[in-house]
């Protein structure tokens, strides 16, 4: 089955629990062309779980910026 894209975005979450307050998130996102399966940016992001929604906003500004692209 093709997919017809040429880019795919991969990564890994993991995340530490903490017996008080919010607990920690690491989020590494992977952007890989498709036709020769190089990696075109990768990112560590380390934040509070309660910022979560902040780096999945850097995420997307990230990956919005190496596609040459705007939304």
């Amino acid at each position: 089955m093709s997919l017809c894209v040429d880019y795919i975005l991969r990564g890994s979450v993991r995340w530490q629990k903490v017996a008080e307050g919010a607990g920690r998130v690491r989020v590494t996102p992977r952007l890989i062309r498709v036709t020769d399966d190089t990696h075109v940016w990768s990112k560590s992001y380390d934040q509070d779980l309660d910022d979560i929604f902040q780096a999945q906003s850097d995420i997307a500004r990230q990956v919005i910026q190496q596609l040459g692209t705007s939304l």
